[in-house]
């Protein structure tokens, strides 16, 4: 038996040795085995001893990429012609699982390869002593997984941040975002911007930014939404701002939304401001009603006549006032060929709660509107022309529950563009 080839008394000693050590003949046949070893291969001393190696420990052959024979085959070959030691790079090595016929445990190493030399200057013995670094490669291994998962989160992140701010940079209102409670600008888009040209804001509090804004109340608005977590909408507010930096201030009206913002751990940091321009609807809304008050005035002492004029002018207000109303306030974003609803306003939910939008394309989220409203959205993803469709009538499911009702709206149909454009 090869244990001849190793003195008798010395086999214990050679078993009880400390680290996970195999003595293998010039041949590479197992003539001992350390006790330490046969703990890590989970294996038996009378199953391996006399075994050349590679019998002993075969390759896995469901993890052929490893490549393990072959690594310790070359190893031990350059042992015996350099007659030097070698260290292996770490080894992918997994072991017969005994319990388990055909299966085998997973396992990876740090093999040494040492040569034991008889009195003559010959190999008699190749020491082969291995380092078990399973658990390290798995918490390493597991590291790099979780790299790589946080890498393509952030990735993924990023990738929403760019597409918010490139529909917030092109959305046709007036958007900025600020932070803290002194309300710091932080965004502010073009055209916020251009209303005010000869004004620096990134940096500034509102306060320093907006100084007309102060007598109008808005600075405590902002205030109470920053403090309570409760949105703000005001319907064409009135103030008078200095656009030209002349300082002649000129009236504005304008819708205001203004919205809590949380950081990671759920607390107000900030707070949105959406707004946007409505002044020439106000005063042609108070043109029409100063007109119409007139002609109320006059109806009085007018004759038959003039009663066909006042429904002439009437009609003319209404046309007015319809063409001049508030501006719409639902703001979607739809994504792809598909407009696949990729962004929900609050609003529009809230006309059908009982509906799931979000993660849908138009078609499927609206299946009662007529082919012809889904085609204007699709023309202006194909051609990227805007489109603006008023007073456009929408039978809706509002409930849920199969009856339609009739709904009108102001529709403007904007494409947006990707960085690329």
């Amino acid at each position: 038996m090869p244990q001849a080839l190793l003195p008798f008394d010395l086999l214990p000693v050679f078993n009880a040795q400390p680290g996970a050590t195999l003595l293998l003949s010039p041949e590479w046949v197992v003539v001992a085995v350390s006790d330490d070893y046969l703990a890590a291969a989970q294996t038996q001393r009378d199953i391996i001893v006399g075994q050349f190696i590679f019998d002993a420990f075969p390759d896995n052959p469901d993890t052929p990429d490893a490549n393990a024979v072959a690594n310790v085959r070359a190893s031990l070959a350059q042992v015996m012609a350099t007659r030097q030691p070698h260290d292996m790079a770490p080894q992918h090595y997994d072991v017969p699982d005994q319990s388990r016929p055909g299966r085998f445990l997973e396992r990876y190493w740090k093999p040494r390869h040492t040569p034991v030399f008889d009195d003559a200057g010959q190999v008699r013995f190749i020491i082969q002593s291995v380092q078990d670094i399973t658990a390290s490669w798995r918490a390493e291994q597991g590291l790099r997984e979780s790299q790589a998962r946080e890498q393509v989160a952030q990735a993924e992140a990023e990738t929403q941040r760019q597409r918010l701010y490139n529909v917030l940079m092109q959305l046709p209102a007036q958007v900025a975002v600020y932070h803290g409670p002194d309300h710091v600008y932080q965004f502010v888009s073009p055209n916020y911007q251009r209303m005010f040209p000869h004004r620096s804001f990134l940096g500034r509090p509102f306060r320093e930014g907006m100084p007309e804004a102060e007598g109008l109340g808005v600075v405590a608005l902002f205030d109470q939404v920053y403090q309570t977590g409760e949105p703000y909408y005001g319907h064409e507010m009135e103030g008078w701002f200095d656009f030209a930096g002349n300082g002649r201030p000129e009236q504005l009206f304008f819708e205001l939304s203004l919205h809590p913002l949380h950081n990671v751990r759920g607390e107000i940091d900030g707070v949105l401001d959406f707004s946007y321009d409505v002044t020439e609807q106000v005063r042609a809304r108070q043109q029409v009603q100063q007109l119409n008050d007139e002609l109320e005035a006059r109806v009085q002492q007018r004759t038959a006549e003039l009663e066909a004029v006042r429904a002439e002018v009437e009609e003319q207000r209404n046309r007015l006032l319809r063409l001049f109303g508030q501006a719409p306030a639902h703001i979607n974003l739809f994504s792809g060929p598909n407009l696949v609803w990729t962004l929900v306003h609050p609003a529009s939910q809230r006309v059908m709660p009982h509906r799931p939008f979000l993660g849908l394309p138009r078609r499927q989220a609206l299946p009662e509107l007529p082919d012809a409203q889904h085609a204007l959205f699709e023309r202006v993803y194909r051609t990227g022309e805007a489109a603006y469709a008023p007073e456009e009538s929408r039978r809706l499911d509002l409930h849920g529950n199969g009856e339609m009702h009739e709904e009108f709206f102001d529709m403007t149909v904007q494409p947006t563009y990707d960085a690329a454009g």
